[in-house]
């Protein structure tokens, strides 16, 4: 019996150790836990440190990578699919040609949908979590440090990548002016007045500019799209032929000239960084270029004088005259540019006209009517039962200059809350009614609604209401052409030619804009004349978009 019991637990051994067996031969060997290899900052080496380096004189081709790489590390094994869209965390050195670190800088990552990552730089050191992987456009954002656009590739994997940049630092000129006899006309005069020259600036540009600047250029006192000047006093400077100091934004070949108001006097081109440019010019030329402006301020019946009032004039600084008994106010010893000007008076509605003064110009505006006080009944139609507070503006239709009539010149935004909006009667015309903006603005958050603007014929007095309805906007991301360098501005209109609103684009970085579903129009504004290019259609939905901008 027990023989028979040994020999059933020998057989079921014998069983249970085969099908072990048969189980171990049916599973693959496991392969030994790879050690992954870091680079010197730690990171593991499939990121593979990439050193961006943005150009200097010479420029890469646009969207040409500019990345020296390391040597190759071996390559990673692709992520799985579920995992392509795990946030990255990058991090990485700021340095100088000198391989200096970089302090109080910052970095803006842009993604080929436009939208923003930015991080700050500290003792030449970042950090950037939350990122994903894609192509990416860096821009190192700081005083002092050329404008560069670097191309950037985030691999899927690994989750910590580095890449490290240099950064560049802006080139300087100093600007002095002379006059043909080698008199001063910079400074003061005998008699403590500022002659005429200290009111010249320096601004550079990609191209030449023509005999004027856009009128509303004369809001900017010294920055321009290329660089940035500062007068002698700002940086203490001495020599009484010293006007300043121009700092780069960007790369020759530039334009560089000398301006009053938004009148070109001189244009030198440079193909390299020089160290100071000299321009010659007379006193006479610079006072023969000063503007004045005249009105008279009447009633509604075109013949009595407005007495008690005020013509106020806008651009870098606002500038005011009372009437006088006859109604008169007289502003000398202008800039050429571009101005608001408003006319007040109690009892009578305010009236706002853009004024452009070409340089020497005497312009005699001659009566302006002030009508009685009235306003513009507004009623405001939301998707639902919030109502945000509403920013828009009336502004006359500029026939033929969309420009004009977005009216960048003067500020006279409507502010309301709820349903109802009132606003100051213009007077008879044709003007443009356009939504500027849908919520608080001390807010940051976007609540994602607009309108349409509107084309709205007056007649001599307030009849009935308008009414605007918000509606929600999408979001467009504006692709602008590959060779795209400095700034461009384009601009957005309705299908029937109604302007919307101006975009401004910094070299090719995708731009994202908020519209309306519908038919619009994008042209791109000539730096030089200020004429539109040519119109490229493109249609908005309800869900996110690209439009691919036509040089």
């Amino acid at each position: 019996m027990i023989r028979r019991v040994i020999s059933a637990a020998a057989g079921i051994a014998v069983i249970i150790l085969l099908i072990v067996w048969l189980a171990r031969e049916d599973r693959p060997s496991a392969a030994p836990p790879a050690i992954p290899t870091t680079t010197q900052s730690g990171a593991p080496a499939a990121a593979a440190e990439q050193t961006q380096s943005a150009t200097g004189l010479e420029r890469a081709p646009a969207r040409a990578t500019s990345i020296e790489s390391t040597p190759a590390a071996p390559t990673p094994t692709p992520a799985p699919a579920e995992s392509a869209s795990a946030e990255i965390l990058v991090r990485g050195s700021v340095r100088d040609e000198q391989g200096q670190a970089v302090s109080s800088a910052g970095l803006r990552w842009i993604d080929a949908r436009g939208s923003q990552f930015s991080c700050s730089v500290a003792n030449g050191e970042y950090a950037l979590p939350g990122m994903h992987a894609g192509s990416w456009l860096v821009e190192i954002v700081s005083s002092g440090w050329h404008k560069d656009q670097i191309d950037a590739v985030l691999d899927p994997q690994p989750e910590l990548q580095q890449r490290n940049f240099t950064a560049h630092a802006n080139s300087t000129i100093r600007i002095k002016v002379v006059d043909p006899g080698g008199a001063a006309i910079l400074g003061m005069d005998a008699s403590g007045r500022n002659l005429p020259g200290s009111r010249l600036r320096a601004y550079a540009s990609l191209q030449a500019p023509g005999p004027a600047l856009a009128p509303e250029e004369l809001k900017m006192r010294a920055h321009s799209d290329c660089a940035d000047f500062k007068a002698r006093w700002e940086l203490h400077l001495e020599g009484a032929d010293c006007l300043g100091e121009l700092e780069l934004f960007e790369n020759p070949p530039l334009s560089v000239s000398l301006v009053l108001g938004c009148a070109v006097l001189a244009t030198q081109r440079i193909e390299t960084v020089p160290p100071e440019l000299v321009f010659t010019l007379s006193a006479e030329r610079l006072q023969s270029s000063m503007c004045t402006l005249r009105l008279r301020a009447v009633k509604a019946d075109g013949r009595t004088a407005v007495s008690s009032g005020m013509a106020m004039l806008n651009a870098q600084g606002i500038e005011s005259h009372n009437l006088d008994a006859e109604g008169r106010a007289e502003f000398t010893n202008l800039l050429p540019g571009g101005y608001a000007l408003s006319l007040m008076s109690p009892g009578s509605s305010r009236q706002q006209r853009r004024i452009v003064l070409e340089p020497g110009q005497a312009l005699d505006l001659g009566d302006m009517l002030l009508a009685p006080a009235a306003t513009l009944a507004v009623r405001l139609e939301f998707p639902g039962a919030e109502q945000p507070p509403v920013s828009l503006v009336l502004k006359p239709e500029v026939s033929g200059d969309p420009l004009a009539t977005l009216g960048a010149l003067d500020d006279s935004t409507i502010g309301a809350q709820g349903t109802e909006a009132k606003i100051p009667f213009p007077g008879a015309g044709r003007y443009e009614l356009r939504v500027t903006r849908v919520g608080d603005p001390r807010a940051n958050e976007a609540l994602n609604l607009g309108a349409r603007p509107q084309r709205v014929d007056l007649g001599d007095a307030p009849a009935g209401e308008l009414v605007v309805r918000i509606l929600p906007t999408t979001m467009v991301c504006l692709l602008p052409p590959h060779e795209s360098r400095g700034v461009s501005r384009w601009l957005v209109s309705t299908a029937d030619g109604l302007p919307c609103q101006r975009v401004r684009i910094e070299g090719r970085a995708p731009t994202k804009i908020e519209l309306v579903p519908g038919e619009y129009t994008i042209a791109r504004i000539d730096p030089e004349t200020k004429a539109l290019g040519k119109a490229q259609a493109f249609t908005v939905g309800g869900t996110f978009s690209s439009v691919d901008l036509q040089p």
